[in-house]
Parts: structure tokens; C-alpha cells; sequence
């Protein structure tokens, strides 16, 4: 069993690998494969992003629901420093790539290290929270 279970684990590390490549190589080709909201498609809408910092995937998904002008794009970080390093990061994508955008950027709070420290924060947005359309 475990030399099966080692072989389909290097078998999948394999075909992962070669669809990474595969990946990589059709982006270089092609200026698309990145998805972008059409302008507008996201009027009205608040997005909510758990995560959002740093070199993030959460952080790049913010910047590129920008071109779908939603209403509001919150997310989430460990600190305020992070957090305003990101939305400072995020306001630039929009200025170079959609600078007319109205959408409005904040951020909230959130470690999740500890179930304790999310209900907390989790409790404090309750009552200054607007519907949430999208959670990524």
C-alpha cells in the first residue's frame, strides 16, 4: 500500500508539475488568461476577501475585481500596517489600470490563528458590516 500510495503521490506531483508548465507557458502567450471582470459587471456589489496582503493570491484577486467597478472590496488582514500597505497597493493597480473606478477599499482585521480571535473579530463587524454579494 505504501508503494502504491508513494507512486500515486509522485505520479500526481508529475501531471501537477506538467500543468503548471502548461499553465505558465500559455500565459506567457497569452496577455488574456488572466480573468478580469467586464467594467461594470460588478456595479453594486461588496466583495469580501479573506486575506488580501502581502504577495497574496487574495491581494491579486482584489486588484483584478477592480475592473468590474464593485461598490466595495474589503479585506483582511493580521494588522493595520498590512493592511494599509495593501489597500495603498490595490489604489495603485486601480489608478494605472482603472483610474475612474469608484469602488471603495477598507480592510479588516483578522487573525486566524485562533478560533477565539475570529469570533471576536467577527462579533465587532456585525453591526458596521454592508450585505456581502461575493466571499473569496
Amino acid at each position: 500500500l505504501a508503494v502504491t500510495a508513494g507512486a500515486t503521490a509522485v505520479g500526481g506531483a508529475v501531471v501537477g508539475g506538467a500543468a503548471l508548465a502548461y499553465l505558465i507557458q500559455q500565459q506567457q502567450q497569452d496577455e488574456n488568461f488572466l480573468f478580469t471582470p467586464q467594467a461594470g459587471s460588478l456595479e453594486g456589489q461588496t466583495i469580501f476577501i479573506t486575506g488580501g496582503t502581502g504577495s497574496s493570491l487574495g491581494l491579486e484577486t482584489a486588484k483584478r475585481l477592480t475592473a468590474g467597478n464593485p461598490a466595495q472590496i474589503i479585506i483582511t488582514a493580521r494588522t493595520a500596517a498590512k493592511g494599509d500597505i495593501a489597500l495603498a497597493d490595490i489604489r495603485t493597480y486601480m489608478k494605472e489600470s482603472n483610474p475612474d473606478s469608484l469602488t471603495t477599499l477598507s480592510y479588516k482585521i483578522l487573525d486566524l490563528d485562533s478560533i477565539q480571535g475570529i469570533r471576536e473579530a467577527v462579533a465587532s463587524w456585525e453591526d458596521n458590516l454592508p450585505t456581502i454579494n461575493c466571499l473569496v
